[in-house]
């Protein structure tokens, strides 16, 4: 037997010979005596040392077979030395891991290893020694060692295996810096940072390698132990995320996770960790402590890009696991976690889902089906058709592949709640570029949905023409019209189209040459909401516009359907006052007032129409357009002239209000005069042109001050209450003479009126001649007007966003801004000497501004600021957000410092500061975290809270919140803390006769009228500190769990255990 071994080792005998002579060897070795078997194992650990090639390994089939014969000896003469069996092959084992291991036999010895008893201490040692050879071996060695070592660690050591591979094939595939936990001592280092390299640029033999491993992982079967460990370990680090989150121990989880028994605790694993790394995120933004405590990086989106792109991807089982997991990030978050966290994990989720369908096709469907699905079964959730959106914004070529997804998008949209539907109609019409026959049938579903009872639905469908008209482009409708008017003009219908083309044409771009006739057919489809509900009338009403600005062509049309729509309501009779039949407008349903027709609504859009129409298509050569024009001009002068005489008494507003139905319906026709006048003294802002002279300022004034006595009407009338029969409980439902609340309407202008409106009042513009507006500028309530429409028109578009974000927003919020930064902020002292309380709603309206771009457009912050401010981009945000800081802190001290105490109980006074503390509480929070700006804030608040004593508890209350915010962001111990603490016992004195430290520091600001206000706040800040405090334990439990695994982190566990000390005392 030895002769046989020692020919094998020391000469180049074919595997297949060696293998016979040794199989026939094995059988025989149960003849042979102890001391025999001892000989032969120490020549096999001998060999083991000495050999260097896979030839040269014939020990791994004995070996395994002596060692199990001897373990069952109860005793051996061991060279003079008694030792059982079983201790005996201990030593062999620790022999063998002390042993030299040439590269070449890993695989080999893990073969042995496999067949061989070992107790889970020797079991570790020997998977740990073969793992660390792994960093030394060829790419193309990697997989046949693997599929042995995933054998060795069936039951146990899985972990470790595949934190070694995840460092292999980390620093030759993806070179992310990841890794670095709170207990590593390796610094960050940007130059040898490779997080942007693509995966792309390695060696072929590394990804295939790569991809080999991660089919004998799938290979493992439903039933392998191993993988307990390896969510068990999971688990463990979900509070340590940046261990896992690296792209090969997710493809191997992914893996993993298409074993049903394992699929939703995988996904569940893995979404923890992500918003884990979001939540932590928001945590070290808000606190410098945490900041320097927690030295961690963890780039997900780097992380899930790299996996995407990689060959890993292209495997099945890691293929399949992205895309349950982006549908699992797209699931709503609790609503215990911040806006901040909850859009950062779903935008993981979209761009997990785009990338896939962009990159790997063969899971579009997938993808499509999946989003589909969700959108079906909980379409209250916005994450899904947001991301239905974005991928077909990104890929419609790719969407359009599969029409029964398409198909069932449009069987269902009509049933959709509105926001959803509304999310799935700007989805689909994202495509019609790509296909004319999907556009055919979003006509017909829209064009059904009108018939549909339900309002919203009939909403949508309405949006769903509009967000059409904008993207059908069309070109010469002007010419073809000018040779026929809109009512002699004829199409093949949308449905004729449709049976006709079904049958000759596939997927085809859509023919923009159609594209006239169908927008002139969607808006005849659109007369039918002159019958329709008040919200599908306002819908149209608002949304027009922006379809008609995108083709203003459509004005011509457009203007002749709204001329006669407009003549039903229109009193020709020029002695009428007021010249609109309300009775036509306004009905009384069973006791009940029902609005028929918005007619603010409706004379805003006509006067959208007109101007636009007068812009664009005043060279038009059509007589009948030029009639109609003329018409509508003077059809809205006439209702300017009457309406500026109307008074109180032409609206019936002298009679009591005692709540009857007609005195309802007269409170409903004031409400509509309102919009009325707020529409008719938009036309005249959107018409003047430099041929208007002072008697044009007279009738918008007249206006103007026709709509302020309404409102003064409004806001002082009284009720009379409802009479009842004598006799029965409460005479009355409103106490007689009590002044109710009037319920004003929403405003119908748009960002256009109100910028050119304030454009006028507060510069010089280049339609307007000097002098003529004089007397209108110097207009205080005016002025107030003018600002109080804008902060409304604010507020409504802010409570849209939610469903849609207008692309012109953006654009209107930076001219808005900028008139307002270059006109007021920059002399506020000017404007609050003319008019105080216009002043304080400029200041509201650049709040709200300001406040719509931090949480809406973040990302074009700069961009924003570059334009109102003129510093350039290159400089940095913190010298951007400097100007308007200083401007607010500058205004601020000009304030307190100028007032005097009887001034703070002043409502004017009250009303200024709350809202120049509410807008510098906005910019302070957004203000970077490295710059000098924050410094700057929390210095100017802690002198003014021990030098100013406030009495307004509200102004108190966001002072010092924002105070102890900033604190916790800028400084990592807690003295403010500390000295508001005492001052405040101090206030509410000892429950027993313990003496209280005084406070070294005292706060003019902390005073007995205001300690109730602070106290809870200043509970809060210290809840914050002690839950940060709790965080950094949990995740430093999470890191001590991982210190045995050599290669978890980039450091030592040895120098881990160093680190832990000084973390500890840190936290402590």
């Amino acid at each position: 037997v030895e002769l046989v071994l020692t020919q094998i080792q020391e000469n180049d005998i074919p595997n297949t010979n060696a293998c016979s002579l040794l199989s026939w060897i094995v059988i025989e070795l149960d003849r042979l005596t102890t001391s025999n078997l001892i000989r032969l194992c120490d020549l096999c650990i001998d060999y083991v040392s000495k050999s260097s090639s896979a030839q040269q390994t014939g020990w791994k089939d004995l070996l395994p077979k002596i060692l199990t014969l001897l373990s069952k000896k109860e005793e051996i003469d061991h060279y003079g030395s008694d030792i059982s069996g079983e201790n005996y092959k201990k030593q062999i084992i620790v022999a063998l891991c002390q042993a030299k291991w040439h590269s070449d036999i890993l695989s080999s010895l893990a073969s042995m290893f496999i067949h061989i008893p070992m107790n889970d201490e020797e079991h570790a040692k020997v998977v740990s020694k073969l793992c660390s050879g792994l960093e030394k071996l060829e790419p193309n060695a990697i997989p046949p060692l693997v599929h042995q070592l995933l054998r060795l660690t069936r039951n146990q050591g899985t972990v470790t295996l595949l934190l070694s591979l995840k460092k292999y094939y980390n620093e030759r595939i993806y070179k992310l810096n990841d890794s670095i936990g709170m207990l590593d001592d390796v610094p960050l280092d940007e130059s040898t940072n490779h997080d942007n390299e693509d995966v792309e640029v390695c060696k072929k033999e590394v990804i295939e390698s790569e991809r080999m491993v991660l089919y004998h992982i799938k290979d493992m079967g439903k039933k392998c132990p191993g993988w307990n460990e390896l969510i068990k370990v999971a688990k463990s680090c979900t509070s340590a995320p940046q261990v896992i989150l690296n792209p090969f121990f997710i493809a191997v989880l992914l893996i993993v996770s298409n074993v049903p028994s394992h699929h939703s605790e995988i996904m569940m694993l893995l979404k923890n960790m992500i918003k884990n790394v979001s939540v932590e995120e928001e945590k070290r933004q808000e606190s410098d402590w945490m900041r320097k405590v927690l030295n961690c990086n963890c780039n997900v989106d780097t992380v899930l890009t790299k996996l995407i792109r990689s060959k890993a991807c292209e495997e099945e089982g890691v293929l399949d696991g992205l895309v349950s997991l982006s549908i699992t990030l797209l699931m709503p978050l609790p609503f215990k976690y911040s806006e901040f966290v909850i859009k950062r994990v779903a935008r993981y989720g979209r761009m997990i889902a785009v990338n896939l369908a962009v990159k790997h096709v063969i899971v579009t469907g997938t993808v499509l089906n999946a989003i589909v699905n969700n959108i079906i079964r909980n379409p209250q959730c916005m994450q899904y058709s947001e991301c239905l959106c974005e991928l077909c914004d990104s890929c419609p070529m790719l969407v359009i592949d599969y029409p029964d997804v398409v198909k069932r998008l449009l069987e269902v949209l009509p049933s959709l709640p509105a926001t959803a539907a509304f999310r799935v109609t700007a989805a689909l019409i994202s495509l019609i570029r790509v296909s004319q026959k999907l556009r055919d049938k979003l006509i017909l579903t829209l064009r059904q949905s009108l018939f549909i009872h339900d309002p919203s639905s009939r909403q949508m469908a309405v949006s769903g023409f509009l967000q059409l008209l904008k993207r059908l482009k069309i070109k010469g409708i002007s010419n073809s019209l000018s040779q026929n008017s809109f009512q002699a003009y004829t199409c093949p219908s949308v449905f004729t189209q449709t049976c006709l083309e079904i049958h000759s044409q596939t997927s085809n771009p859509v023919n923009s040459g159609n594209n006239e006739g169908i927008c002139l057919e969607v808006i005849n489809v659109l007369k039918r909401c002159f019958t329709q509900q008040l919200p599908v009338k306002i819908t149209l009403y608002s949304a027009l516009h922006r379809a008609l600005i995108r083709n203003p062509d459509l004005c011509i049309p457009t203007a002749d359907i709204f001329l006669e729509h407009l003549g039903d309501f229109y009193e020709v009779d020029e002695d009428m006052i007021p010249p609109l039949n309300f009775h036509k407008a306004i009905s009384i349903q069973q006791s009940e007032v029902i609005v028929l027709e918005p007619l603010g609504h409706l004379l805003f859009i006509v006067q959208q129409i007109i101007v636009t129409s007068d812009r664009i298509n005043c060279n038009v050569d059509d007589e009948d357009y030029h009639v109609n024009s003329t018409k509508l001009h003077k059809l809205m002068e006439s209702l300017v002239d009457r309406f500026s005489k109307c008074q109180n008494k032409h609206l019936d507003l002298d009679e009591e209000f005692e709540g009857s139905p007609e005195a309802k319906w007269r409170e409903e026709r004031l409400r509509q005069c309102l919009t009325v006048y707020q529409a008719l003294m938009a036309y005249l802002l959107s018409t003047w042109d430099i041929s208007k002279t002072v008697e044009d300022v007279q009738k918008l004034l007249s206006l103007f001050r026709a709509h302020s006595s309404f409102v003064e009407f409004a806001k002082n009338k009284k009720y009379e209450g409802v009479k009842k029969k004598p006799g029965t409980k409460d005479a009355t439902l409103n106490t007689p003479g009590k002044k109710n609340s009037f319920s004003f309407p929403e405003t119908v202008l748009d960002f256009d009126a109100v910028i050119r409106m304030l454009s006028l009042l507060m510069g010089e513009v280049d339609w307007c001649l000097d002098g003529v507006a004089e007397e209108l500028k110097n207009k205080k309530p005016f002025r107030r007007y003018a600002f109080q429409c804008a902060l409304e028109v604010l507020l409504k578009t802010k409570s849209l966003l939610t469903a849609y974000k207008p692309k012109s927003l953006l654009g209107n919020l930076k001219t808005l801004g900028k008139l307002i930064m270059e006109k007021c902020m920059k002399c506020f002292d000017e404007a609050i000497q003319f008019d105080t309380n216009s002043s304080i709603n400029m200041v509201e309206v650049f709040n709200e501004i300001l406040i719509i771009i931090f949480t809406k457009f973040n990302k074009h912050l700069s961009s924003f600021l570059a334009e109102i401010c003129d510093v350039r981009e290159s400089l940095g945000l913190n010298s951007q957000m400097d100007v308007i800081l200083n401007i607010y802190l500058n205004i601020l001290n000009k304030i307190l410092d100028g007032s005097a105490e009887d001034e703070d109980e002043d409502p004017k006074f009250k009303r200024l500061l709350g809202v120049l503390i509410t807008g510098l509480e906005a910019i302070s929070l957004e203000l970077p975290i490295e710059g000098s700006c924050i410094g700057k804030v929390t210095k100017w608040l802690t002198d003014l809270a021990q030098t100013r004593n406030i009495t307004v508890l509200p102004v108190v209350k966001i002072l010092i919140s924002l105070l102890l915010k900033l604190h916790s962001r800028c400084h990592s111990d807690a003295p403010l803390c500390d000295n508001l603490a005492l001052q405040l016992c101090e206030l509410f004195r000892p429950i027993n006769d313990i003496e209280i430290e005084r406070s070294p520091i005292n706060f003019e600001l902390v005073n007995a009228t205001t300690k109730t206000t602070i106290f809870p706040l200043l509970c809060s800040s210290l809840n914050e500190r002690l839950n940060a405090v709790d965080w950094v334990i949990v995740r430093m439990k999470s890191e001590v769990g991982m210190i045995h695994y050599t290669d978890a982190t980039l450091t030592s566990p040895n120098s881990r255990k160093a680190r832990l000390k000084c973390k500890e005392k840190e936290v402590v």
